[in-house]
């Protein structure tokens, strides 16, 4: 089986910016807070983890590098105000599904 979350990913990430989901009702294996800076590019800011699952390695980081790719210099007026865009992304070669929310503004 691929290593937890916890003996991978999580190592690299400072306990400050780590949480545990309520036990109770928890529908989501994690939930990521990340930013684009233009120097750096994506920094996760915050990981809320729960307990319906593991991931393999590096795949925190690895959904926050392609949920943010291509969202920086992007001009999208199909809907003048809009300022939540969301993407439904397969990342089959990481064996996981994410629901990302890009705010703008």
């Amino acid at each position: 089986p691929p290593p937890s979350m916890e003996d991978s990913d999580l190592d690299e990430i400072p306990a400050t910016q780590r949480s545990q989901l309520p036990q109770e009702h928890t529908y989501f294996n994690a939930i990521l807070l990340s930013r684009w800076d233009n120097i750096l590019g994506p920094q996760i800011h915050h990981v809320w983890t729960g307990n319906r699952g593991r991931f393999s390695e590096g795949v925190i980081q690895y959904v926050a590098n392609h949920t943010l790719n291509g969202e920086i210099g992007r001009n999208d007026t199909s809907e003048p105000g809009k300022r939540v865009t969301t993407k439904l992304c397969f990342f089959t070669e990481k064996e996981t599904v994410a629901i990302a929310f890009i705010f703008k503004g």
